[in-house]
């Protein structure tokens, strides 16, 4: 009816925005930020206006020629550091995938203290086949092992594989094994990308352990055996076997205060100490960005959310409110457009598969409840 366009870039002259779609059909992989260098260059657009990234960006969105951009947040980085005491820091890492005859497939999960050098835990994860890979109950069962005997650790290192990092998506949610940590009052902290150096200690009780237990030409009649010699040669390296790095003597000689860190954990009182306040509060600190997708749903930390105001490939800003544990979708311009209960949240969430773990030795005072417990697991 005569009405100007009032699109994006409606307010520039009519031969910029022709200009952006014909440099962007010759070269489809350049950017706003290309598109309007090069147009700042182009002699016939000398005297013109020309419009900013964001809304060159906008006109690209418009008219379907936008990359699937999802802007970068990360997870808190704290620095590596070098421990002053016993289980200070634990490193924890799997080893790789060995094949044992009458076993099959098992992955060696270690975790050791990087002050004392104690053999904190070693498990043989049983594997499917030689490309599986540990999951989350694999190393939580490890170190809920190293929890039994040497107590809470203050904080534990680990690389960026997927069951401790994200590794999917530019804008990263803590996985459960990060957040059942947190829960637990203990830090996770990250080893620098591309330097295996920083799991310089417990890389290298992998080769010990292998030599101690994989090695060997005796066949292990079963799993259950395995483990059990898998222990005992542990308990050896720490009390009777020297070692170079503690000045020729045994781990828990040189340093006989790392029998226990003085944080007792039980597995009938794992719940108790897991406190979802100091879940809450990391979460509170994170940001995250999400596409909605064409259902109008956003999937976060393994959960999907249903967004009855989305728009399907709208870009979201996703926060997240401590005290009202409700998370906040925005979208960029700041306008709210959902405000959700957080799912997947719950200390039975965290704590996942507790029926994996071996028999284990109760620590004095028993009492009937532990008594009971403890059969269970044996069973």
């Amino acid at each position: 009816m005569g009405r100007p366009d009032s699109g994006v870039l409606s307010s520039f002259n009519e031969q910029i925005s022709k200009e952006i779609l014909s440099l962007r059909e010759q070269n489809p992989e350049w950017g706003p930020i290309t598109l309007l260098v090069e147009l700042q260059e182009n002699p016939r657009l000398n005297l013109m206006v020309l419009p900013s990234i964001r809304s060159i960006a906008r006109f690209l969105d418009k008219k379907g020629l936008s990359k699937s951009y999802q802007p970068h947040s990360s997870l808190p980085v704290d620095k590596i550091f070098k421990p002053k005491k016993s289980h200070q820091l634990w490193q924890i890492d799997g080893q790789g995938n060995s094949s044992i005859d009458d076993v099959g497939p098992i992955a060696m999960l270690n975790i050791k203290d990087v002050y004392s050098k104690v053999y904190v835990a070693s498990w043989p994860a049983e594997m499917k086949s030689m490309q599986g890979h540990p999951n989350t109950s694999d190393y939580q069962t490890c170190l809920r092992l190293g929890f039994l005997e040497f107590g809470l650790p203050k904080t534990v290192q680990t690389d960026h594989a997927s069951v401790f990092y994200d590794n999917k998506t530019k804008s990263p949610f803590p996985t459960i094994l990060h957040l059942w940590l947190i829960g637990l009052g203990i830090k996770q902290i990250y080893s620098r990308v591309h330097q295996p150096t920083d799991q310089g200690v417990v890389e290298r009780s992998h080769q010990t352990i292998e030599k101690q237990v994989l090695k060997r030409t005796e066949v292990f009649q079963d799993w259950e055996r395995l483990y059990d010699f898998c222990q005992k040669r542990r308990k050896k390296l720490n009390e009777k076997i020297p070692s170079s790095s503690t000045n020729g003597q045994p781990p828990l000689i040189a340093h006989p205060e790392a029998k226990h860190s003085g944080r007792f954990f039980q597995i009938i009182q794992e719940a108790d100490l897991i406190k979802l306040k100091r879940v809450y509060k990391y979460l509170s600190k994170l940001t995250w960005f999400r596409r909605v997708g064409n259902n109008k749903t956003i999937s976060l930390g393994g959960q999907v959310y249903y967004l009855s105001k989305g728009i399907p490939k709208q870009q979201l800003k996703i926060t997240f409110k401590k005290k009202s544990k409700m998370l906040i979708f925005q979208d960029d311009k700041e306008q709210k457009i959902a405000k959700l209960p957080i799912m997947g949240i719950s200390k039975e969430t965290l704590m996942g598969n507790l029926k994996v773990l071996p028999s284990y030795q109760l620590m004095i005072p028993f009492d009937n409840k532990t008594i009971k417990v403890n059969k269970l697991f044996e069973s």
